[in-house]
């Protein structure tokens, strides 16, 4: 019995070479290859794209690239830069936004500026008012055209700033300075406020923090100038 099976056995494998079989293990490599590649290049160069595409999906925000993302209202509104949108994060109530901005309206890279901002939707009318950091000027604020308020803030942590003295005092004496980390920027300006947070990664961690110090920002919020 034995020798009739290996004699069927070595009759099948005498039969000759097999191109379907060849062609068939042929594409199970060519499908293990390129399925290999695509998690390489996910975990290596889509790495941030996909940790923030995770977190976006998580916090119910959409992300778009370059080609989508659009600057938030109230920095699309300024004609005196060139800010170009490289990542964008839009929810109901807040947007996160990395830029690139061309000082001179250069494309030389030794001219070319990343920054960050947060902004979140608020309730009331807001005076343009903003504190900026002391030992980390914030090149965004400078766009917004404000005068500046030495004597409304002892001068170690933030300097006030504004359009309108009023609104300039009642945002410097709210709570917000205590609550504010010495190298963001915050501005209030119509219906919204905008984080600075350029000094610090545009990552999933950040962007945790910044949604979690938003929310307390804007709970503690002074009423808004009549």
């Amino acid at each position: 019995m034995r020798w009739l099976c290996f004699d069927a056995v070595a009759g099948g494998m005498g039969r000759g070479f097999s191109w379907s079989i060849f062609l068939l293990l042929l594409a199970l490599f060519a499908a293990s290859m390129g399925m290999f590649w695509m998690l390489v290049r996910r975990w290596t160069v889509y790495h941030h794209w996909s940790d923030l595409s995770q977190w976006a999906d998580e916090n119910h925000m959409t992300l778009r690239g370059r080609n989508g993302a659009e600057l938030p209202v109230p920095l699309a509104e300024l004609h005196n830069a060139s800010l170009v949108p490289v990542l964008a994060l839009s929810g109901k109530t807040m947007t996160f936004v990395e830029m690139r901005w061309l000082q001179n309206d250069s494309d030389d890279s030794e001219h070319l500026v990343r920054w960050h901002a947060a902004v979140r939707n608020i309730t009331g009318v807001w005076p343009t008012a903003a504190l900026q950091p002391v030992k980390q000027a914030s090149a965004m604020l400078d766009l917004f055209v404000m005068k500046r308020f030495t004597s409304m803030l002892p001068p170690e942590r933030f300097a006030a700033l504004g359009t309108d003295s009023a609104a300039a005092r009642r945002l410097a004496l709210s709570k917000i300075p205590a609550l504010l980390p010495p190298d963001l920027a915050i501005l209030l300006h119509g219906s919204f406020l905008i984080l600075d947070f350029s000094t610090r990664p545009f990552d999933t961690i950040e962007l945790t923090r910044m949604t979690a110090l938003l929310e307390q920002l804007a709970a503690k919020l002074p009423a808004h100038p009549a």
